[in-house]
């Protein structure tokens, strides 16, 4: 009897912890997300500010924050998009097309 009910069990616990093959990358876009909102703040600090001038969130006074930060921004954006294109987009496309032979 016990050995039916750890079987049993543990094949529930299969069922209700499924491993997500998209968690990973939920993470990381929520992680990369949320330190591409914070960055500014880094702007107001007391170092910064000794190389940059008058700098404060959001202004970065003689400093330039580079293109680095706008295609970050451009990633996470596209990151969170490109998902849903994919799954509502026609599938007429999907299958394949024989390539014409020569010979």
């Amino acid at each position: 009897m016990n050995s039916s009910s750890g079987n049993s069990g543990n094949s529930l616990l299969w069922f209700r912890i499924k491993p997500c093959e998209t968690c990973a990358m939920r993470r990381a876009v929520v992680i990369m997300a949320s330190g591409l909102l914070v960055y500014p703040f880094g702007l107001n600090s007391s170092l910064v500010k000794s190389f940059c001038g008058d700098s404060d969130i959001y202004y970065a006074g003689e400093c330039q924050i580079g293109w680095g930060y706008m295609l970050a921004i451009v990633g996470v954006m596209l990151t969170l998009f490109l998902p849903f294109f994919a799954k509502y987009a026609p599938k007429e496309h999907l299958s394949p097309t024989p390539l014409p032979t020569l010979l």
